[in-house]
């Protein structure tokens, strides 16, 4: 069943599965990295939760927006676009 599914809806999964990754459990592991940081180097924690933030939220940027600019393999249009909505 899989064999017929497209590879568009295919790579439209794989975006999917990265943007919702990085969301649920990026925080998370950021979190943990923080307490490891806090236990082994004490004094570099707070400019590290800093950095690891701003790259936890970069990467999940990142793959929110192609997920939201995936073009639609029917018209070619972006998903959250209003173009062609209009009647």
């Amino acid at each position: 069943m899989i064999k017929d599914i497209p590879e568009q809806w295919k790579d439209y999964r794989r975006r999917i599965f990265v943007a919702t990754f990085g969301l649920v459990l990026g925080y998370p592991v950021v979190g943990a990295m923080i307490v490891a940081i806090r236990i082994w180097w004490p004094g570099y924690a707070d400019d590290s939760l800093l950095m690891l933030t701003i790259i936890w939220f970069g990467f999940w940027a990142w793959s929110a927006f192609r997920v939201a600019r995936f073009p639609c393999p029917r018209c070619g249009l972006a998903w959250l676009s209003n173009r062609g909505t209009e009647r």
